[in-house]
């Protein structure tokens, strides 16, 4: 009888890249790293490193897939396919998916059969995801396993979490205001679940039985939170974050052959398959005039101040603009010929219309 051939799955999403592999002992090996924009290199430094070889059917899926699948010379997995296809062997009867990674959360609603029925994703903007979290909790200076018990704060304040730039200032007004780290983590993670529903679901509360996937599943207080905003009946499970790894797995088709010292021994050598699509990013930054010492200063309101260009008579036609934003107001005053005169700016502190005053005074 033919021996049957090892499974791999790996889901290689925007910062990470995820394997789950079959050993022969009918165990299996997840792994996962961060990849810094060279998926192919983290996903063959994970498979030294859990000692991986032999031949195996392969699958890929996730963000990064493209590349990877390319230098397999195959079809990437549809991640949507793979996800369904993990969760169906861990709940059978799930009715709603949501995955949460570190930059997209998407909602899968199923019918009775476990076939796809509507499918939504967030925007392109980081809030809701994982990295949104990172950023969050990076500014409250803790660490993930910080957290474990956080998901006990019963009334914690609210934090706005539909933008990174609000979360921080609402994490900003609320440390002012004596609130702990773990009040302020909770409460964030209450404003995150209740910006999943409204993106992903309307509003709306699921059908049946909700099972969360991706790394964020394995946040407890936003667990708790997203189950109370979906109205319960929302679990995840201990493999979570493998689920799109898992899925590809099981519907890989692609026989490769790793050899154990690189990547892939399939057409060639996968690091030149796996080139980069774009052409590096230069960062080319604008040379702005140094201000003169004579010319920077605070006025009496508050306001910073900088004189780039005295006009030569003491009144001109000239142009204002403002802007309000959520944590500062700047303004700037440039002549017709769009040379700027004079820019001001100073801190909202809460305050916008007051900060905005403050400045044209």
């Amino acid at each position: 009888m033919q021996k049957e051939i090892r499974r791999l799955g790996i889901d290689a999403g925007s910062l990470y890249v995820k394997i789950a592999v079959a050993v022969e002992d009918g165990n299996a090996i997840y792994a996962m790293s961060a990849h810094n924009g060279d998926p192919a290199g983290a996903i063959g430094r994970l498979m030294r490193e859990n000692g991986i070889a032999g031949t195996f059917l392969a699958g890929v899926t996730g963000q990064r897939s493209a590349e990877i699948a390319a230098a397999l010379k195959s079809e990437p997995v549809d991640d949507v396919k793979a996800h369904r296809c993990a969760v169906s062997s861990f709940y059978p009867g799930a009715r709603t998916i949501i995955s949460i990674g570190a930059a997209s959360a998407a909602l899968m609603e199923l019918d009775e059969n476990g076939a796809l029925r509507h499918y939504s994703a967030n925007s392109m903007c980081a809030a809701g995801t994982g990295s949104f979290l990172d950023q969050q909790l990076l500014r409250l200076g803790l660490r993930y396993e910080d957290t474990a018990h956080f998901d006990t704060i019963a009334n914690p304040p609210p934090v706005a979490a539909r933008c990174a730039v609000f979360a921080k200032s609402d994490l900003v007004h609320r440390q002012q205001e004596g609130y702990s780290k773990a009040a302020m983590w909770s409460g964030l993670c209450r404003g995150l679940a209740h910006a999943l529903v409204n993106t992903l679901l309307r509003g709306r509360r699921p059908e049946g039985l909700t099972v969360v996937v991706g790394g964020v599943a394995a946040n407890a207080t936003l667990m708790k939170w997203l189950s109370d905003a979906c109205g319960g009946n929302v679990v995840s499970f201990p493999l979570a974050p493998y689920s799109a790894a898992i899925g590809a797995a099981r519907l890989a088709v692609t026989q490769i052959r790793m050899d154990g010292n690189s990547a892939f021994s399939v057409a060639g050598n996968a690091g030149e398959a796996c080139a980069p699509l774009r052409k590096p990013l230069v960062i080319n930054k604008s040379i702005l005039p140094t201000p003169s010492p004579e010319l920077l200063r605070i006025d009496r309101h508050g306001n910073e101040i900088d004189s780039s260009m005295l006009p030569a008579a003491k009144q001109i036609k000239s142009w204002l603009g403002i802007d309000v934003g959520s944590t500062s107001v700047k303004a700037v005053i440039c002549d017709t010929s769009g040379k700027i005169i004079l820019d001001a700016y100073r801190k909202t502190g809460g305050e916008p219309v007051r900060a905005a005053q403050a400045l044209l005074a």
